[in-house]
């Protein structure tokens, strides 16, 4: 089941990436203050966000929720940067917008020169993880930014269903005992991205495998 703040979703879609933002879009019954802070949870997993659009229509409100201060999409000043730790870049464009960088980034990185252009912020960090190989850049469910290399964790959720596959677009709609995010294996299969939809009682998790995403 989805809720937003504590309550549960008429209907709704949380989508979570591996590289990029997440978003929720859905309908509730309940009060939403547009430009404050909400919370989707699903599978037990807090999403904290800020809700950017709450229409309502015969008492039902549409809402939409992006991490954090939903602040990435912030034009920052271009700057240039020489020998200097992806950190400390990801940390100036994320300050510069607004938002909030994991602790846990990864540090040991450093560049030697990284010019930032005047653009977003969502786009000078998917610009600076895509100068490194390997290097990603996705939201947390905290609403913070990571930027970092994925080891590849084992998940702690497994499937107890699967219910559709799509073979061509490397998609399953399962049913899990637990939760699951991109950036792990669940299986023998490397997450890309999962997928949460709830319509009235109807719950489904698709997730998107890496292509090719054996890992043994």
């Amino acid at each position: 089941m989805i809720t937003f703040n504590g309550e549960p979703c008429i209907r709704g879609m949380l989508w979570v990436p591996y590289r990029g933002q997440w978003v929720f879009r859905g309908e509730v019954a309940s009060a939403v203050e547009l430009g404050g802070k909400a919370t989707v949870t699903v599978d037990g997993v807090e999403h904290v966000g800020t809700a950017i659009g709450a229409d309502e229509w015969r008492g039902v409100r549409q809402v939409a929720v992006l991490p954090g201060a939903a602040k990435l999409s912030s034009l920052v000043p271009a700057i240039a940067h020489r020998s200097m730790p992806v950190a400390v870049i990801a940390s100036s464009i994320v300050q510069a917008s607004g938002e909030r960088l994991s602790p846990v980034v990864e540090t040991t990185l450093v560049l030697s020169q990284w010019t930032r252009i005047g653009a977003t912020a969502a786009a000078c960090l998917a610009d600076l993880a895509d100068c490194q190989s390997r290097v990603v850049w996705r939201s947390l469910p905290d609403g913070r930014q990571w930027l970092g290399v994925d080891v590849w964790g084992t998940s702690k959720a497994t499937i107890l269903q699967t219910r559709d596959r799509d073979i061509p677009l490397g998609v399953d709609d399962v049913q899990l005992s637990g939760a699951v995010r991109p950036g792990q294996v669940l299986g023998s299969q490397r997450v890309y991205g999962v997928r949460y939809t709830q319509h009235a009682k109807d719950y489904r998790v698709q997730v998107s495998w890496l292509a090719g995403g054996e890992t043994r």
